[in-house]
């Protein structure tokens, strides 16, 4: 029982969750910017409706 190789163990095994951990951070950050982006679609698309809808309303008067 080594204090020096203990500390190894710890270390690594650190390392080896910290790897893991940036690897789900980093998927759910591409998940969260996905959602973002369709939700920001979604309004851009919404908007257009809008736009055309007034559109066409102003053009039947």
């Amino acid at each position: 029982y080594n204090d020096s190789s203990t500390i190894a163990l710890v270390l690594s095994n650190l390392i080896a969750n910290y790897q893991y951990i940036k690897i789900i951070s980093i998927t759910l950050h591409k998940k969260i910017y996905h959602i973002i982006f369709s939700i920001a679609d979604a309004h851009r698309s919404l908007d257009d409706l809008a736009h055309t809808f007034s559109e066409s309303k102003s053009q039947c008067h």
